[in-house]
């Protein structure tokens, strides 16, 4: 249920963040990915830049739907079960698509491991199903307050800065992610900070200082600030209250947003597609990039909705059931 004078936008905001991230890999994440742009290019730049928001909207959008809704003691088996459902499953299955299909393209080794480890963009998954899980059991036990949550987004700022990555099940992207599912989760319990006036103003303030200082830092003009640290999470959820404020409702963005996850899971093998073949016959890079972005959008759309037509399939590439029919 929408907490009462708080905008859904949340659609629009996750489609816009949807096309950021396909935007990243189509871009590619250096010189030797996707669109093998030298790594000074203007575009490389920006996918440097835009790293302080992407992934934090996704996650703040997990916190703040998690906190409609959270499970109690008698509800939360059901609730692990449906969370593995929707994103276990699909997350095995992608595995071990993109796996067998890099060796076969690109003899690139793949090993059991990979079900367990941080692989490819299959990462937020596996860190995103351990934060369901975590928050799920603490919402269960005891609903935690509004300090303990703030206590719980410094701690994990402070140790992803000075702790090395675990790997195992991407424990380290879980650490990292924690502060923006933290903040969604408040801004549901509190829709004060969507509300307020003053916190847009700040926020944006935030948001121009530290983006410009990352884009000064990846042209060597001020010291590079790193993802991991805080003045990175703070730059993070200040984004993402700005969109929550100020997105408006855009119909093609919350279409996109509405299929986003399906999106994630699959549109690198269409955007890597449609790139090789167009680049094989030697098109513009205007045309090979605008390729490339059409068909990592659209092809997992058209997949997920083949995908819901069919029992089990549907399950295994987009985490929903095939919804039942109507009784007359």
């Amino acid at each position: 249920m929408r907490a009462r004078g708080v905008p859904d936008r949340t659609e629009s905001v996750r489609g816009f963040a949807c096309i950021l991230l396909v935007l990243y890999h189509v871009v590619g994440s250096s010189s030797d990915a996707g669109m093998h742009l030298p790594q000074d290019h203007v575009l490389r730049s920006l996918m440097d830049c835009l790293a302080f928001v992407r992934m934090p909207i996704f996650t703040a959008l997990s916190g703040y739907l998690f906190a409609a809704n959270p499970p109690r003691p008698e509800s939360l088996r059901i609730f692990t079960l449906k969370k593995f459902r929707r994103l276990g499953v699909p997350l095995l299955v992608a595995t071990a698509v993109f796996g067998l299909s890099r060796y076969e393209i690109y003899g690139e080794p793949f090993a059991l491991r990979s079900f367990f480890t941080s692989y490819l963009h299959l990462w937020f998954l596996q860190a995103l199903l351990l934060l369901f899980v975590v928050f799920g059991i603490w919402h269960a036990l005891a609903t935690p307050s509004r300090v303990q949550l703030m206590l719980a987004m410094l701690f994990a700022s402070l140790a992803m800065w000075s702790l090395p990555w675990f790997d195992g099940f991407s424990l380290g992207g879980a650490l990292y992610l924690t502060p923006y599912f933290v903040f969604g989760i408040l801004m549901r319990h509190h829709p004060a900070l969507i509300e307020a006036a003053e916190w847009r103003i700040l926020a944006l303030g935030v948001l121009l200082l530290v983006m410009s200082t990352k884009a000064l830092g990846t042209f060597g003009y001020v010291l590079d600030i790193p993802t991991s640290s805080l003045f990175a999470v703070i730059c993070g959820c200040a984004a993402v209250l700005i969109l929550m404020q100020r997105m408006p409702h855009v119909p093609i963005l919350a279409a996109v947003g509405s299929f986003s996850y399906t999106i994630y899971l699959w549109h690198p093998i269409f955007g890597s597609a449609a790139r090789q073949l167009l680049e094989r016959l030697n098109a513009w890079p205007i045309g090979v990039f605008l390729a490339s972005m059409g068909a990592a959008l659209l092809m997992p759309i058209l997949v997920h909705v083949a995908a819901m037509r069919l029992p089990y399939l549907s399950v295994a590439l987009t985490g929903l059931r095939q919804p039942r029919p109507r009784a007359a």
